[in-house]
């Protein structure tokens, strides 16, 4: 297969040099590469995109104050065995030193951030620190 492209040598007009089918393959080929290029481009956009609109409304639930419930009223859910799940919000050492009976041990905010997976969606979560 031969092609041929216009080429310009000094003053005179253009003429015409034959490709081989090796030099349209090598375009070609750079072709690829720029369109490849381009598609990660898109993609690494559209991660960025994801990024700036998507993560944060995932936390902005932990970034809200909890809601304050009474004493009466955890101790009412705590004495008729609700579906709850009760986080104990202070220091390892408060934690080992006496806790209410069945509660995890998180810090807040930060460990409750990192490990909010661990918590069951499905559930009460009661969270305490003193």
């Amino acid at each position: 297969m031969r092609l041929f492209v216009p080429v310009e040598i000094g003053d005179c007009p253009v003429r015409i040099r034959p490709v081989t089918s090796y030099g349209a393959l090598n375009l070609y080929k750079k072709e690829k590469r720029t369109m490849k290029r381009l598609n990660n481009s898109v993609y690494i956009f559209i991660a960025l995109i994801f990024a700036w609109f998507v993560l944060p409304l995932q936390t902005q639930s932990l970034a809200a104050e909890p809601e304050r419930i009474p004493l009466e009223e955890f101790k009412n859910m705590f004495d008729s065995e609700a579906d709850m799940v009760i986080v104990d919000t202070r220091d390892i050492s408060s934690y080992l030193e006496g806790h209410i009976p069945g509660a995890i041990s998180m810090r807040y905010p930060d460990e409750i951030r990192a490990r909010n997976q661990e918590l069951p969606r499905d559930k009460t979560i009661i969270l305490y620190c003193s």
